[in-house]
C-alpha cells in the first residue's frame, strides 16, 4: 500500500498559488517575503524526522563523525565537515545545521535566477520544488549543496564574473567532489551551436543509445573500479538499470529545440539563455551515453537537468504575447504536476520520503544516543 503523500501535494499547491499571485500582480515578491518562504522550507527540511534515505546516516555523522555509504565507512568532503564541526561546536543540533544548509542552497538559486535574468523567482522555486527539491534537500544533502553552487558558478560565468564563478565551483567541490565533472561546462556551456553541431550531437546521442554503450564505459576507465570514492558505485549492480529513451529525455530535447528555433535570436545574443539551453542538450547527450549507468545519471546528469529550473521560467517570460505566455505557463504547470510524483522515488509502494514526519523539538534537543 502506497504511503500518503498529501502533505507534499499541499505544499505544491501552495507554491503554485504564490507563483500565480506573483505573476498576476506583475511585481516580484520582496526579499522579505522570499525570506519567509525560505525559512518555512528550511524548517520542513531541517526538522523532518526519519525522512529520506540518508537521514539517519547524516544525523549519526553529525554527532559521531562517522558516515556509511553502501555499507562502507566513507570520507566526507572538507567544507561539509568543517561547517558541521562549527555548528556542533557551537552547541547547535543537527536540525539547525540542516536548516542552515537548506537556506544557503535556496539563496544560491535565488541569486542564480537573478543572474540568469529571471524576473519572477517564485516560478523558479515552483519548478525547483516540483522537479528536484525533495530528492536534493531531503536526500543526498551534500550533492544538493554541490548542485546549488555549481549552478551559481554557471550563472556567474554567463555574466562574465569569472572570479566569482571559480569561487563558487571551489565551494561546490568542498561539498561533493563530483563538482569537478561540471567544470568543462562552465567553458563550453555558453558556446553558440550551429545546426550542424546540433545534428552531430543528437546523432551521436541516439547512436550511443542504440548501441547501449553504458556497460562499455568501464572498459575505457578501469581506474573507476579502484578509486575508493567510485569503486562501490561502478561495481554494484544496484547502480545499473534498464534504460531506453524515456519521457524525461524526450522532454529535454523538445525544450532545447523550442528555444533553439523559436527563440533563435535570443539564443544567439544572450549567453545566459544559451548556457541554460545548451546544458539541456549536453544532459540529453550524457543521458544517452550513460543510459543504463544510473549512478552517473544521478550524480551528473541530474545536476545538469537543474537547467530546467531556470529555463522553463525564462521561456514563459520571453513570450511577448499574453496568450502565448499563458499557454507556456499552463504547459509548465502540467509538466511540473506530472513530474512531481517521481521525486517521491516510490518503488513497490514504498518511499523513504513517505510518510513525511516533522519534529520541531529537534531544533533544541539533539539525539543523546549519538
Amino acid at each position: 500500500m502506497r504511503e500518503d503523500a498529501t502533505i507534499y501535494y499541499v505544499l505544491w499547491v501552495m507554491l503554485l498559488v504564490l507563483t500565480l499571485f506573483e505573476r498576476v500582480q506583475k511585481r516580484p515578491f520582496s526579499r522579505e517575503i522570499v525570506s519567509i518562504v525560505f525559512i518555512i522550507a528550511a524548517v520542513i527540511v531541517g526538522c523532518r524526522y526519519d525522512v529520506g534515505a540518508d537521514w539517519s546516516n547524516y544525523v549519526n555523522f553529525y554527532y559521531t563523525g562517522v558516515i556509511y555509504e553502501g555499507g562502507f565507512e566513507r570520507s566526507v568532503e572538507p567544507l561539509y565537515v568543517f561547517l558541521q564541526n562549527v555548528f556542533r561546536g557551537l552547541g547547535f543540533t543537527h536540525a539547525v545545521f540542516f536548516m542552515f544548509l537548506s537556506v544557503i542552497s535556496l539563496c544560491c538559486y535565488y541569486k542564480a535566477s537573478k543572474l540568469f535574468g529571471v524576473k519572477y523567482f517564485m516560478t523558479v522555486l515552483f519548478v525547483y520544488f516540483s522537479l528536484v527539491f525533495l530528492n536534493y534537500q531531503l536526500n543526498v544533502i551534500r550533492q544538493g549543496m554541490m548542485a546549488s553552487f555549481v549552478w551559481l558558478a554557471f550563472a556567474y560565468k554567463t555574466n562574465g564574473n569569472i572570479r566569482a564563478a571559480i569561487v563558487s565551483i571551489v565551494v561546490a567541490l568542498g561539498f561533493h567532489f563530483t563538482a569537478i565533472a561540471f567544470i568543462p561546462f562552465m567553458y563550453i556551456g555558453d558556446k553558440r551551436l550551429s545546426l550542424l553541431s546540433l545534428g552531430i550531437i543528437v546523432g551521436v546521442s541516439l547512436i550511443c543509445l542504440a548501441l547501449d554503450v553504458s556497460y562499455k564505459i568501464l572498459a575505457f576507465f578501469p581506474i573507476l573500479e579502484t578509486i575508493d570514492r567510485t569503486s562501490n558505485f561502478v561495481t554494484s549492480e544496484t547502480y545499473h538499470v534498464e534504460g531506453g529513451l524515456n519521457f524525461g529525455m524526450l522532454g529535454m530535447l523538445l525544450v532545447f529545440l523550442v528555444v533553439f528555433y523559436y527563440f533563435k535570436d535570443s539564443y544567439k545574443s544572450d549567453s545566459r539563455l544559451r548556457m541554460l539551453t545548451n546544458i539541456i542538450l549536453f544532459d540529453f547527450l550524457l543521458s544517452c551515453v550513460f543510459n543504463t549507468f544510473s549512478i552517473f545519471q544521478e550524480r551528473v546528469c541530474r545536476v545538469l537537468f537543474f537547467s530546467m529550473v531556470f529555463l522553463l521560467p525564462l521561456i514563459i517570460e520571453k513570450n511577448r504575447k499574453p496568450l502565448f505566455r499563458n499557454i507556456a505557463l499552463t504547459v509548465v504547470i502540467v509538466y511540473a504536476f506530472l513530474a512531481y510524483p517521481k521525486t517521491f522515488a516510490v518503488h513497490d509502494g514504498y518511499s523513504t520520503l513517505l510518510p513525511y514526519r516533522i519534529d520541531l523539538s529537534q531544533m533544541f534537543d539533539g539525539y543523546k544516543k549519538y
